[in-house]
């Protein structure tokens, strides 16, 4: 009977969620007790200084991920991807449609 109780319960918070990962999760975290931590960084060294300064704490970081992304391109070779104009729709683009297999032979290169 109890098992069958939390297993309605536990169904109605999946439904209530409705493809929310985030109230789902809010859902999870507060069944299993774990509370969310927020850590928020108050000083960070900028330039071998010490600050405090929000916006240049945000844009430090900013630029570590910037550079980081940057550091993993230069491992990969350069790919020049053909391009259709459409001369209907100056701000559109379009994709063409790939398979695995030409995804590979791209990634092998």
């Amino acid at each position: 009977m109890l098992r069958k109780a939390k297993a309605s319960y536990f169904t109605k918070l999946i439904e209530e969620a409705k493809g929310s990962s985030a109230s789902l999760w809010k859902h999870l975290n507060k069944l299993t007790n774990k509370e969310v931590k927020h850590n928020i960084l108050k000083e960070l060294k900028v330039g071998g200084q010490p600050t405090t300064d929000s916006a240049l704490i945000a844009n430090e970081h900013n630029n570590f991920f910037i550079q980081s992304a940057e550091d993993l391109a230069q491992n990969f070779e350069h790919v020049t991807l053909n391009t259709i104009e459409m001369k209907d729709s100056p701000n559109s683009f379009y994709i063409r449609e790939v398979d695995e297999t030409k995804v590979r032979e791209i990634l092998k290169k």
